[in-house]
């Protein structure tokens, strides 16, 4: 009797024992968002604020080989006419230097609106029409004037998540943050008729969310060895950009 226990102690143990190996993750090809055990990490604290048309930078070396890995840029974009646009991007500095993102098919829509105003006596008449190309549907009238397929997209991480070498990577330059802008046409006189066309550029449906503490993953190679890790940011303003940490494998 107590050999048919033990048999039965035997199979269960190695039941568990098989499960808890199953689970267990592989550290060379996967990490976790915050967990620091095995990378090599940097703490920055830096700060950049942009001006208007004027560029600021921040390059970031994070495997410690003295090549810059990633850059981020902040400005406040613009003219006269177009107004003022703050915005952020993250460069790709190298082709082996990679960020982790996904494929998306982009639908510019075309959403026209039109109002009337009238002066004193019902004249003159006052016509403003807005044309706007948007990411996203503004009315079910809306019309699709592109699609863009296979447009690379980063999508913003946090702590705790996981990052795996086989997920979709890429070397490229993405805006992490931008506005809408409005571009302005002189009126147009008919009889006791003006006419105001504005053409509006409403594109932000992929940025990053604002005020929040979130991670890029990064991937670099070298001597043909894939590293992973992460750069820790938040971006407020759509341009001021609060670097924080990078870590990578060591």
């Amino acid at each position: 009797m107590k050999r048919y226990i033990y048999l039965i102690i035997g199979a269960f143990i190695c039941i568990i024992s098989c499960k808890k190996e199953v689970s267990l993750p592989d550290e060379n090809n996967s990490i976790i968002i915050g967990k620091t055990s095995g990378l090599l990490t940097k703490t920055y604290d830096a700060v950049l604020i942009g001006e208007y048309n004027g560029l600021k930078s921040f390059d970031l070396d994070v495997n410690g080989d003295n090549i810059p890995d990633f850059r981020f840029t902040s400005e406040i974009w613009g003219s006269p006419g177009l107004g003022q646009h703050p915005q952020s991007r993250l460069l790709c500095l190298n082709n082996n230097s990679l960020i982790f993102g996904y494929l998306n098919t982009d639908t510019t829509y075309l959403d026209f609106q039109s109002d009337t105003s009238y002066g004193q006596n019902m004249t003159p008449v006052y016509i403003y029409n807005t044309t706007i190309y948007s990411c996203m549907k503004i009315s079910d009238a809306d019309s699709i004037v592109k699609i863009a397929p296979n447009q690379f997209r980063l999508k913003a991480k946090t702590k705790g998540e996981s990052i795996n070498k086989a997920a979709f990577n890429k070397s490229d330059t993405v805006i992490l943050s931008d506005e809408w802008y409005s571009q302005y046409v002189s009126p147009i006189t008919q009889n006791d008729t003006l006419i105001y066309n504005y053409v509006d550029y409403h594109s932000t449906c992929n940025s990053f969310p604002q005020d929040k503490i979130l991670y890029v993953g990064i991937k670099v190679k070298t001597s043909n060895v894939e590293k992973i890790g992460w750069i820790k940011i938040s971006i407020s303003d759509n341009y001021k950009i609060s670097i924080l940490e990078s870590a990578i494998q060591k």
